[in-house]
């Protein structure tokens, strides 16, 4: 690991959520802390760091990190390298990146964002995600990327199925602000070659606005579940809940399940997978598959 659990050498893993959750806080953070060797949050092996800013003017990412590193109690200079392209595309700094990774073989390379990628076709489209992913793959190892939800399902990373089939891991980001706090929830829907990790909780600390009405980054800690509970209930207890639905009606399929649950059809389809239930041989109406507990011996 880079960063354990979310950042396996030799892979990729895409952050989504939808917009201003704090995902471009929390990419920063973990990207500063592999550079500089932090492991107060999670474990951390020191490595080249390379941040692609498709996203954001310059200045605002250099007054993030500046508030960020007084906030992980680091008074030296950054050492992220950042590539500052905002309104260009991917392709178009490539390049620069492959120049990069060739003096730093083992670099992770971190992007904000794939909807700034610019793949010359939509997202929705399986080429453009497919393009995308073999491109990213091919400039470095492993890879971080930030992704969007759609304002009509915060559940699921927009566009074609195929961004997050070519990730290694997916990590779905929900927030809850309280006070002068941002709470964060750190889900992992999918993982390849590790279990996947029970969710995390994080907490961005903000100063009092200022006269201009403007605040700044002052601490990032982990949380406690019960300090966010409208977090905590929509998140934290998914799991459970889903439990407790197949153990009441005996047995259920995903449909059924996602309408009680007020989820996705592939988020709680992906829920059913683990070993706590057992898939049954029997279809029910119109071929749905049904699911039940699996029995503890």
């Amino acid at each position: 690991y880079y960063l354990r659990p979310y950042g396996i050498v030799g892979s990729g893993a895409i952050l989504y959520a939808r917009e201003g959750t704090g995902k471009g806080y929390l990419l920063q953070i973990m990207a500063v802390c592999i550079v500089h060797g932090v492991s107060t949050y999670w474990p951390v092996t020191r490595g080249d760091v390379c941040y692609i800013n498709l996203e954001r003017d310059r200045a605002s990412l250099v007054r993030r990190e500046y508030y960020i590193r007084r906030a992980l109690g680091l008074s030296s200079h950054s050492q992220v390298k950042y590539l500052h392209a905002r309104g260009h595309s991917l392709r178009a700094v490539q390049k620069t990146l492959r120049a990069y990774v060739h003096e730093h073989p083992a670099a992770i390379l971190f992007l904000d964002s794939i909807s700034r990628s610019d793949m010359g076709g939509s997202l929705v489209d399986d080429d453009t995600a497919n393009n995308w992913t073999n491109l990213m793959n091919s400039l470095c190892r492993t890879w971080f990327a930030v992704g969007h939800t759609s304002k009509a399902n915060s559940e699921e990373l927009f566009g074609s199925v195929h961004f997050a089939a070519g990730a290694d891991l997916t990590i779905k980001l929900s927030s809850e602000s309280r006070n002068n706090s941002i709470g964060l929830c750190l889900e992992v829907p999918k993982a390849n070659d590790i279990a996947k990790p029970a969710n995390r909780y994080y907490a961005l600390d903000f100063s009092e606005p200022d006269l201009n009405g403007d605040s700044h980054l002052v601490g990032f800690r982990q949380a406690d579940a019960k300090e966010f509970p409208e977090l905590n209930a929509s998140t934290g207890t998914i799991m459970q809940r889903l439990k407790d639905y197949i153990e009441e009606q005996g047995q259920a399929n995903a449909s059924e399940a996602a309408i009680y649950l007020r989820k996705s059809h592939q988020y709680i389809q992906q829920l059913l997978q683990q070993p706590d239930y057992e898939r049954l041989t029997q279809k029910g109406k119109q071929g749905q598959v049904y699911y039940q507990l699996r029995e503890r011996l």
